[in-house]
């Protein structure tokens, strides 16, 4: 017995060199149990190992032997032991299953607030990015025509559309999209396609930048229709203002749709990016079935006929394995932005297609970002994204704005999964959301349902842990992927526009919670 216990020793102590830990035998007491963060463990002067691996094992053997030998006490389940563990497939599942978003009304209504400070900032139409002028990438008090569009779409939204509420703030964008679109551009490109403006006087941004910024003319039109839309059914007529807005954008898209342009961080260049296709389509079919509305049967051809040229190019994004952003950058959540706001029946947001895409990011995030594995070791549930895997900006970290774009694409899904036909939802779509969400071999769609929305709740938990330790309901931009605090660009308007949309639409809305409320008291989750 003592032959093999030292041999067993000699073993371990080869291993131990390989393993690179330099902790003396004597130190490697009371290290921990399953479930310690590395933090916990390597405070503690114990080495960080995985679970499950062979050096594992033969450690495992050697201190049963050693009690066997020595007499001492038995040390089962990992308690106690010389040792730190954790899982080493940590990456490869997810606890996305919540009750409650953490969220409070409370918190809904200071954010409202901040958001609409950054509105109309200076009463000509502006949006600013966010009114932190120090940040990794420089001042963000700028109007960017992407986040603006966005926020705007946004503004309407949280108001419900009603028309008497918005009319003023959004006539006042109007005027500012139709001013800048007839502005000098020095920069030698069209001004439809710039990236940022100074707010006070309206004019082109021209110091270096990625240009041009080929999303922009189909963001900023789809917000326009949007409005057009909700005068319409007041009754009332689009301005020529409005509609000579729409048109110079579409025109724009319509000619252009397949030039070389930005990505929607502004860093690369391509023809292929998911983000613009899925906006020119959105635009362009919107853009249509207006000019239909108000007669102009030959631009609602001209524009739908070009919206078809463009789905073929989106379907081509799926490879099999997720939908890709582009041929230089395939893994960006640019992507499940696009699933959650700009998506005109590409993909179904409860299909195949997305449920593998959320579950191949999901991998590469987590893996990615200390933080999301210290939270699951901490039993907080969601994950945390960020712009892609290797991002370097600000250190390269989770945001919350695409953090809350997941979870959008998992309260969408929900509703979706309800409306699906099936008695069972079909294997080929349940297989990709089995590796994200504990489900049983045959799932009905409404089983599916309730764990997609518990899931959605999940992700808006995680960020409120990070961002609830202020009492100015501020979003930053990004969280930090070691520490967890906030960091880059306080009161980012783009950060409160897709939580706050979160929080609107789903988690305090009374007609999609009673859908579900019925479901959840019969499915365990």
């Amino acid at each position: 017995m003592k032959v093999q216990f030292i041999l067993l020793l000699g073993i371990l102590a080869t291993l131990s060199l390989a393993q690179d830990c330099n902790v003396s035998n004597k130190e490697k007491l009371d290290c921990g149990y399953l479930g310690v963060t590395e933090q916990q463990c390597e405070s503690k002067g114990c080495c960080w190992q995985p679970q499950g691996t062979l050096f594992d094992y033969i450690k495992q053997y050697f201190y049963q032997f050693k009690n066997m030998i020595f007499g001492e006490q038995k040390i089962q389940n990992g308690d106690n032991t010389p040792w730190c563990f954790y899982d080493a497939d940590v990456c490869n599942s997810f606890n996305l299953s919540s009750d409650d978003s953490g969220f409070t009304k409370e918190w809904y209504e200071g954010m409202y607030d901040k958001f609409m400070e950054n509105i109309n900032v200076v009463d000509n139409g502006a949006v600013c990015a966010a009114p932190d002028t120090n940040t990794p990438g420089g001042s963000y008090y700028y109007h960017w025509m992407r986040d603006a569009a966005l926020s705007m779409r946004t503004y309407m939204e949280l108001n419900d559309y009603d028309y008497a509420s918005i009319k003023h703030t959004m006539n006042k964008y109007v005027s500012w999209v139709s001013h800048v679109q007839h502005e000098y551009d020095p920069n030698g490109n069209s001004v439809l396609i710039e990236p940022k403006f100074v707010i006070p006087t309206r004019k082109p941004y021209t110091g270096g930048w990625c240009r041009p910024q080929t999303d922009g003319p189909g963001l900023r039109s789809a917000t326009l229709i949007q409005y057009a839309n909700v005068i319409l059914q007041e009754g009332q007529e689009v301005s020529d203002e409005i509609w000579e807005a729409i048109k110079t954008d579409l025109g724009w898209v319509n000619s252009n749709w397949q030039d070389n342009g930005c990505d929607l961080w502004e860093e690369v260049e391509s023809t292929d990016f998911f983000w613009n296709r899925m906006a020119f389509y959105q635009s362009l079919t919107w853009g249509s079935e207006l000019a239909t509305t108000l007669g102009d049967e030959n631009l609602a051809e001209t524009w739908a006929k070009t919206a078809a040229n463009i789905k073929p190019t989106l379907l081509s994004h799926w490879n099999g394995s997720f939908i890709y952003e582009s041929t230089n950058r395939e893994q960006d959540s640019s992507v499940i932005h696009a699933l959650a706001n700009l998506n005109e029946d590409i993909f179904s947001i409860s299909g195949k297609e997305t449920a593998a895409t959320i579950s191949t990011y999901s991998k590469s995030f987590c893996a990615e970002y200390p933080i999301n594995k210290e939270d699951d070791s901490n039993g907080t549930p969601g994950i945390l994204f960020g712009r892609y895997p290797g991002d370097v900006y600000a250190g390269g970290n989770p945001w919350q704005l695409l953090s809350a774009s997941l979870a959008e694409v998992f309260y969408k899904g929900a509703e979706a999964s309800l409306a699906m036909e099936h008695e069972y939802v079909p294997e080929e779509h349940l297989v990709h959301w089995r590796n994200l969400m504990k489900l049983p071999a045959k799932v009905k769609p409404t089983h599916l349902a309730a764990a997609q929305k518990k899931a959605g709740n999940a992700v808006m938990y995680r960020i409120w842990v990070h961002v609830q330790d202020t009492d100015s309901f501020s979003l930053y931009e990004q969280i930090d992927k070691n520490n967890g605090q906030q960091m880059s660009a306080k009161d980012l308007t783009w950060s409160f526009a897709n939580v706050l949309r979160n929080l609107h639409f789903y988690v305090f809305n009374d007609t999609y919670q009673a859908k579900f409320q019925k479901l959840e008291k019969n499915i365990e989750l």
